[in-house]
């Protein structure tokens, strides 16, 4: 939001898309690791509730950990191509 107003794309000027662009082409001619980010999405995950939620939920969500077969859909799909 600027000054109270809904901020798109559209208000970007040409220098600003063209550098959303080519940053854009750059990540997605990288080769994804789903493994690598499977594991640090769980990782991430643990450090939270290590570090807040567990409180939050009152109880030890480390220990409850995650399942190896809880992915969503996609990261699944990613995963078995590899």
């Amino acid at each position: 939001m600027e000054q109270g107003r809904v901020f798109t794309l559209a208000d970007l000027g040409d220098a600003a898309l063209t550098a959303l662009e080519c940053m854009r082409a750059a990540v997605d001619s990288r080769t994804r690791d789903w493994h690598k980010l499977y594991r640090q999405a769980v990782e991430s995950h643990l450090r939270n509730a290590a570090a807040w939620a567990s409180a939050a939920a009152g109880e030890d969500l480390v220990d409850v950990g995650v399942h190896p077969d809880d992915r969503q859909p996609l990261a699944r799909q990613m995963l078995d191509e590899q």
